[in-house]
């Protein structure tokens, strides 16, 4: 197929080019797809601990990249769910695995709770008796950044999380 002129936009050439990787880059490129595309956390703990070139700043720019693409793409909810692994991947690299999954549940928790307030309390409950990943230190750490960032915003729920944070205080105490 000829060339479009230089002047003309071409998508595909542009999405050849922009997935072209450099030779440093090359070496991230499959432990990183193994990463996204991994069905447990447990599967993602063993690739990061295999691979610790996906917590370098090679891997996060191969994947702003690929977001990019995706975005371009119109493939939004795929850039989006690169975006959370990408910023998933930023907690290891800052903290660590454990921190990284709280925090990841601690958005779940927030994204699934019911829209009546009401409801909240019988629904927290539940997430305190299943949620392994708060019952950790790093979980109340994370339940502790969230309550904080929306305390001024969303004081309600806030205040929600803080109460998460004491259920499971006192579930560790009994």
């Amino acid at each position: 197929m000829p060339r479009k002129n230089a002047g003309e936009n071409d998508p595909q050439t542009d999405e050849d080019q922009t997935l072209s990787f450099t030779a440093e880059e090359k070496h991230v490129v499959q432990p990183l797809f193994s990463f996204i595309l991994s069905a447990t956390y447990e599967e993602k703990r063993q690739l990061i601990a295999a691979h610790p070139e996906l917590l370098t700043p090679i891997a996060d720019a191969v994947m702003a990249r690929i977001i990019e693409i995706k975005h371009k793409a119109g493939e939004e909810q795929d850039a989006h769910g690169i975006q959370n692994w990408r910023e998933f991947l930023a907690d290891v690299r800052s903290r660590n695995f454990d921190y990284a999954l709280a925090r990841s549940s601690v958005y779940r928790v927030f994204v699934e709770m019911p829209d009546r307030p009401a409801e909240w309390n019988s629904y927290l409950r539940g997430v305190a008796h299943r949620e392994e990943a708060l019952r950790r230190k790093e979980g109340d750490i994370a339940l502790d950044e969230f309550a904080k960032k929306m305390a001024a915003r969303v004081p309600a729920v806030a205040a929600a999380f803080q109460g998460l944070r004491s259920l499971l205080k006192q579930l560790e105490k009994g």
